[in-house]
């Protein structure tokens, strides 16, 4: 069974998830890690937030059985992709966000689409996993299952982000922000 961190539809008062801006300094953001996402019939833009910094990851309802993402980028562009998978199932995502706007989607290890282009990756704010501040609250919970996962001020090749679908250590450790790994 994989390990992980469940996130209920409950309000909270801090983000599951925060890293400053200042840990990001680089060219690319790179989140590679496992979810899996449970069904909300409710799950439209900014209800179901997974990632958010200036780009974010939302799952978004298809079906009752199927979601999607809703990919955003620099400019609050907003692309939904093709349907990613069916609900209450595990999948290993990665997201790498280019500072030229470009934003790359892999699931389980291979290129599902790619977006673009925006402005710069730059910002003052936070990164956050699960949750996003809106008026000093933390609203747009994540609703599902977050497995083991990390966080890069880099752009992870593909071949890494098939490695890290394999549960392999990536060799080339430069620009990791943090390996977070979840116990049920």
């Amino acid at each position: 069974m994989r390990k992980a961190i469940y996130f209920p539809s409950l309000p909270v008062l801090q983000p599951y998830f925060q890293v400053p801006a200042e840990k990001f300094s680089g060219t690319a953001i790179t989140f590679e890690g496992w979810i899996k996402p449970r069904y909300n019939p409710g799950a439209y833009r900014g209800q179901h937030l997974l990632l958010h910094y200036r780009v974010a990851f939302y799952p978004v309802t298809v079906s009752a059985t199927q979601f999607r993402l809703l990919v955003r980028n620099t400019s609050g562009d907003s692309y939904y992709t093709s349907t990613f998978g069916s609900w209450d199932t595990w999948y290993h995502i990665a997201g790498v966000f280019r500072d030229n706007g470009n934003i790359t989607v892999y699931k389980n290890g291979t290129l599902f689409e790619t977006y673009g282009p925006s402005g710069p990756l730059s910002s003052s704010t936070y990164l956050t996993i699960g949750a996003y501040s809106s008026n000093l609250k933390w609203n747009y919970q994540y609703k599902g299952l977050l497995g083991e996962f990390s966080l890069w001020d880099r752009e992870l090749t593909a071949e890494e982000i098939s490695q890290r679908y394999q549960g392999s250590m990536i060799a080339d450790q430069t620009g990791i922000i943090g390996w977070y790994k979840m116990e049920e």
